[in-house]
């Protein structure tokens, strides 16, 4: 019986290494068919196309930006950065962010946030584009950056441009960025 073993044994010991065919272990000779640096330019180039795919991928989700069209006529395009609704005709981002401030603090605030205090000419546009169907005014109006006849004075938009105020009251700041197009 031990002879039988060991038969058995070595039968199958030379079945399995003369048959190198059935193995799925390559030898470490069969596995370096391919130098190092030719599976480096693969990942890369695996790396460029995925990046590519993801800019393409990023450009679609720009297109599906939510946006509201005002009865009058004009769009408005929700952007991310910085945060709020960009008039897509004129190009100005008007910011979600507001703040209560002096005419001077105001001017502080919308500088920190990479913008400026609209003036009565942007607010005028923004009117008649529809400007208060994306945001409503506050009803203690908001400051401008155009000065009143007086040097200490300021206006204020209330959805109108009826009254002016001494600039050291507070008041609600809307900023708005302006943004240059590139093609």
């Amino acid at each position: 019986m031990h002879l039988f073993k060991s038969v058995f044994t070595f039968a199958l010991f030379a079945f399995f290494v003369g048959n190198r065919a059935f193995s799925q272990t390559p030898t470490p000779k069969e596995n370096c068919t391919q130098p190092a640096s030719d599976s480096l330019q693969v990942i890369q180039k695996n790396i460029a196309d995925y990046e590519l795919k993801l800019k393409e991928e990023k450009a679609k989700l720009a297109k599906l930006k939510p946006s509201k069209k005002t009865s009058k006529g004009f769009t408005f395009t929700e952007v991310s950065d910085p945060k709020g609704f960009k008039d897509d005709t004129t190009g100005i981002i008007w910011l979600s962010k507001v703040s209560l401030a002096t005419h001077e603090d105001a001017i502080a605030f919308c500088t920190n946030l990479g913008g400026e205090v609209p003036s009565k000419s942007d607010y005028k546009v923004a009117e008649s584009h529809g400007i208060r169907e994306i945001y409503l005014p506050a009803a203690e109006g908001q400051w401008a950056s155009t000065k009143y006849q007086g040097a200490n004075e300021t206006f204020k938009y209330d959805g109108s441009f009826g009254f002016h105020v001494d600039r050291d009251a507070e008041a609600v700041v809307r900023c708005i960025k302006k943004v240059s197009e590139k093609p």
